[in-house]
């Protein structure tokens, strides 16, 4: 019996022990507050970097879709520039065309116009000698003196 009351002595803890393990359970339970209390300030930085980070890729998103549609408003107008371009080119060819046609039938006309002149300047230089014949000898009509 001595002996039970000896293992009943140790197997209760004494209120010293009790309170030493109470602070302990206690400072265990602060710790993991505190370490809770640590993520949720973590998770917390790291969901308003999160926000920054979809606020910026919402931007390069706006921004690429901009680019992208002034370069396919870019492309569009170079096209119909060239294809303006190539219109005025061709009109350009039909007026060079034109005006070749124009030149070469006013060229032809101020020919035979010129022609024409030569021929009755000939014909009238031919009467006004048969008028002015006065009698010369051989060799001034041959050379015409």
């Amino acid at each position: 019996m001595i002996f039970d009351m000896d293992n009943q002595e140790d197997e209760q803890p004494t209120q010293k022990e009790e309170a030493k393990d109470k602070v302990l359970q206690d400072d265990i339970i602060n710790l993991l507050k505190q370490q809770l209390n640590d993520k949720e300030k973590q998770i917390s930085f790291l969901e308003n970097q999160m926000n920054v980070k979809d606020v910026q890729i919402n931007k390069l998103n706006e921004t690429l879709d901009n680019q992208q549609k002034l370069l396919h408003n870019q492309q569009a107008l170079a096209l119909e520039s060239n294809d303006r371009i190539k219109a005025l080119e061709v009109k350009l060819k039909e007026n060079d065309k034109r005006q070749d046609k124009d030149g070469k039938d006013q060229l032809y006309v101020e020919t035979e116009t010129q022609r024409s002149d030569m021929k009755e300047n000939k014909v009238d230089d031919f009467y006004k000698d048969l008028r002015e014949d006065t009698p010369k000898g051989f060799f001034s009509k041959f050379f015409k003196r």
